[in-house]
C-alpha cells in the first residue's frame, strides 16, 4: 500500500511540474462589437483595426499594439489579440487597451 502512494505522489508530482513549465500562452481572445455614430451596428463586412495595449490611461505610448483585419457579423466580430505581434506582456498590473478603427 505504501508502495501506490509514494508512487501516486511522485507521478502527481511529475504532471504538476510539467503543468507549471508549460508556456504562458502569448494571445488573448477578444470579441466587440462595432458601431456607428448613431450607435447602430457596422454593416456586415470586414474593417482595419489597431489594437494597442496601454500600461495605464494617462500614458501616450502603448506597451504592445497590432493591426487586423476583421469580419463583423452583426457588428460583432472575434479576434485573438497577440496573433500578429505576440503578447510578452505581464499584465501585473491593469492594463487598457485602445482601439481604433479604420484609422479612427
Amino acid at each position: 500500500m505504501k508502495r501506490a502512494t509514494v508512487f501516486v505522489i511522485i507521478l502527481v508530482s511529475l504532471l504538476l511540474a510539467q503543468t507549471a513549465g508549460a508556456d504562458v500562452p502569448q494571445t488573448m481572445s477578444f470579441q466587440g462589437v462595432l458601431r456607428d455614430s448613431s450607435g447602430n451596428h457596422v454593416p456586415d463586412g470586414t474593417y482595419e483595426v489597431v489594437f494597442k495595449i496601454y500600461p495605464g490611461d494617462v500614458f501616450p505610448f502603448p506597451s504592445w499594439s497590432e493591426t487586423q483585419t476583421v469580419s463583423t457579423d452583426g457588428g460583432i466580430f472575434n479576434v485573438h489579440l497577440g496573433e500578429i505581434n505576440p503578447l510578452s506582456l505581464t499584465f501585473e498590473t491593469p492594463m487598457w487597451l485602445g482601439i481604433a478603427v479604420e484609422g479612427e
